[in-house]
């Protein structure tokens, strides 16, 4: 941008600014798949950042959505859970 007039929009501006959204896509267009299950001998701001650090995991995909479902499978099966809607 130029710092005399920030409005002010050029050629060199508007290659950048397509460059680096084909590199970083803005649309994320599949949801994440979250899974945790909290410790509740520990407190709840651990699950809190276990489960924000866990969504940021599976969003940027280090951590295989096949991996969560079956640790969410057998934690139904462990505690009896209700099937979701």
């Amino acid at each position: 941008m130029d710092k005399k007039n920030p409005d002010r929009k050029t050629f060199i501006l508007f290659l950048e600014n397509k460059l680096v959204n084909l590199i970083l896509p803005n649309k994320n267009s599949k949801p994440a798949f979250l899974f945790f299950e909290r410790n509740r001998n520990k407190f709840v701001f651990n699950y809190w950042i276990k489960t924000v650090m866990g969504g940021f995991v599976s969003s940027v995909g280090l951590k295989k959505e096949s991996k969560l479902k079956k640790q969410e499978r057998e934690a139904k099966l462990k505690y009896h859970l209700p099937q979701q809607l």
